[in-house]
């Protein structure tokens, strides 16, 4: 009986999925003529892949492989943002409703993205197929007033409400000892979970934190709109509402890509990686969730950041990374290590060529730090 195979190749994948096999890209090509629908002739060759991968049979062989081609070009749509990552819906204690995306590999170790104010889930979620590559799965909670999570009731600490979301999501998904994975304003988030779930954590890598806006002088690197919004939230908080309604329209006339780069240097090596990449469908995907619930979420986070310690203290069962930028002008070194430094199990990693775009601009160091996280959290199992 005849079996048809719902898949094409596509030679962005065929690297990724040879390897999967334990072949050499040229290996697999006898594939691309069964995928074609020309491999008649192809069997002896299929065979002969088969048992270099181990695969029982050339039928299973095929089987596998289409799945591992469908599940990369997959992976590289949400990468690029033709697609939204999938999203569930989790109820905590209180019965508030939040969203949350998955990333990554089905299985592997857990990790919990704590996003920033801004960009929202773009910069974790360009990172997809490495993500799945590494093992890691990767749960993108929307803080309450973004994306489809419930604002929050006037008056609430958002800190307890997001320490409450994220138990819920750890109960729901059954996650044994996930890493927090905060990026720039998520850091608060972050530090508040960490030292209120210390021992239901691996620990907390923190990316690029921004954890202050309470005074002009930690906001001077900013400039334009941004500015302005700052300001406002630091000096004249009445004017936020009224600035949520013109973002769109800021957006429309200098395009999204102006999220990131009034977070650069105008001339500096920064800005002219972050001109090369492609980040448009991305962003645009990102601020439809942050203007979903009518900006609630920035306005909650601007609250938290208004209170933001210049010394937080993390307890000593809590094992944190910060990496950061000596470049970034928006959350000066300097004022990192005033925040987290001589903490017990903190750890500063430094990138001196890396701004405020390090999430962007040097991914790798960030999926490093995740990976000796998690390796320390499991030779103390």
């Amino acid at each position: 009986m005849a079996e048809r195979l719902d898949c094409e190749w596509s030679e962005e994948a065929a690297g990724p999925v040879a390897a999967a096999f334990g072949l050499q890209r040229s290996e697999i090509d006898p594939l691309k003529a069964v995928m074609n629908g020309t491999g008649g002739q192809a069997a002896a060759e299929l065979e002969q892949i088969a048992a270099r991968a181990g695969a029982p049979g050339t039928a299973e062989l095929i089987r596998l492989a289409g799945f591992l081609f469908n599940e990369h070009m997959r992976d590289l749509k949400i990468a690029r943002g033709a697609l939204l990552p999938p999203s569930e819906e989790v109820e905590d204690k209180s019965g508030r409703r939040s969203q949350f995306f998955r990333f990554g590999a089905e299985t592997g170790q857990p990790v919990i993205y704590v996003h920033g104010v801004l960009d929202g889930i773009a910069p974790l979620q360009r990172l997809q197929p490495q993500l799945r590559t590494l093992g890691f799965r990767v749960y993108a909670p929307m803080r309450a007033g973004y994306g489809g999570s419930v604002p929050l009731p006037r008056g609430q600490d958002p800190a307890d409400a997001f320490v409450q979301q994220l138990d819920a999501l750890i109960t729901r998904k059954n996650l044994q000892r996930p890493v927090l994975l905060s990026h720039r304003g998520g850091a608060l988030y972050g530090c508040a979970a960490a030292n209120r779930l210390h021992s239901r954590i691996a620990g907390l890598v923190a990316v690029a934190s921004n954890c202050s806006i309470a005074t002009p002088q930690q906001f001077s690197g900013l400039s334009g709109y941004a500015w302005l919004v700052a300001f406002s939230a630091a000096r004249a908080r009445w004017m936020l509402p009224g600035l949520m309604k013109a973002w769109s329209g800021a957006l429309h006339w200098y395009g999204h890509k102006a999220l990131l780069k009034v977070q650069t240097a105008r001339n500096s090596r920064e800005r002219a990686i972050l001109d090369q990449m492609d980040l448009l469908p991305l962003l645009k995907q990102s601020q439809l969730l942050f203007r979903q619930q009518g900006g609630a979420g920035f306005l909650a986070d601007v609250q938290m950041m208004r209170q933001g310690s210049r010394k937080i203290a993390l307890t000593r069962h809590t094992r944190a990374v910060f990496v950061h930028g000596g470049e970034d002008r928006v959350a000066p070194l300097s004022d990192i290590r005033d925040t987290f430094g001589g903490q017990q199990n903190a750890q500063l990693c430094v990138s001196q060529e890396a701004g405020a775009l390090l999430f962007y601009t040097f991914p790798e160091l960030v999926l490093t730090a995740l990976q000796d996280c998690a390796s320390a959290a499991q030779g103390k199992a």
